[in-house]
């Protein structure tokens, strides 16, 4: 999903039984400051996958450097899978391709985004 910033209107307007039906999402996060999406989401799905889209730069949030589009994969956590702390670096050369090829990728290599 990408709405181009309207993705945090769009999932305040869902009940917790609505999040419940969404088996598997892509999503692209618009604003890294209004941390209420990822949290939500935390609750009834697995974040599984992160690229940074480095586009448009990072911001300080909270005392991290966040980018400012970042791309999630999550899976409903009633999927009966457990996905454990990521200790890959962000982004994973097999997975991920920067959004602009003129541009280099932002790392995310540390906490909170990679544990050890």
């Amino acid at each position: 999903m990408d709405v181009e910033g309207g993705e945090v209107p769009l999932f305040k307007s869902l009940s917790d039984t609505d999040l419940l039906k969404i088996k598997q999402l892509v999503i692209e996060i618009h604003s890294p400051s209004d941390t209420i999406l990822p949290i939500r989401l935390a609750k009834t799905h697995w974040l599984v996958h992160l690229h940074a889209n480095n586009c448009c730069g990072t911001t300080l949030v909270d005392g991290i450097r966040v980018p400012n589009i970042f791309e999630c994969t999550y899976v409903r956590r009633e999927s009966g899978d457990e996905f454990p702390l990521n200790k890959q670096p962000i982004p994973d050369p097999v997975l991920d391709q920067p959004n602009l090829v003129r541009k280099p990728e932002i790392e995310l290599n540390g906490p909170p985004f990679v544990h050890t």
